[in-house]
């Protein structure tokens, strides 16, 4: 009767499958990470971008239509960092009216670090 028993190199090959198998796990969290982080930023950019247009929703007044932050060429900018990353947003708006029109084009940018 042959003993049966693993070879120290049958050991050394599974070893070795699980270790790539692993790396290949670990490799994808980590992109799947990176890829949670890109759309969390985008999310937190669109919001700030929605939260400068609610404010300017809440300032159409017919009284303030030539004066107010809606006046024509009207222009602002601005930083903010949110946690947790404390990540930089740079935002900022232009107002334009149209020719021959009673409404204005309102620009909203917001511009984040891409890495």
């Amino acid at each position: 009767m042959a003993k049966k028993s693993l070879t120290f190199l049958e050991i050394l090959v599974s070893a070795l499958l699980v270790a790539i198998a692993l790396a290949g796990i670990l490799a994808s969290f980590v992109s799947v990470r990176k890829a949670v982080l890109r759309g969390d930023k985008r999310l937190a950019a669109f919001n700030i971008a929605r939260g400068i247009l609610e404010g300017l929703y809440k300032e159409i007044r017919e009284d303030t239509w030539n004066t107010g932050r809606l006046s024509d060429g009207h222009t602002e900018s601005g930083k903010i960092s949110l946690p947790p990353e404390n990540i930089t947003y740079k935002w900022g708006y232009r107002v334009n009216s149209r020719k021959s029109h009673d409404y204005r084009r309102v620009e909203v940018w917001v511009r984040f670090p891409q890495d």
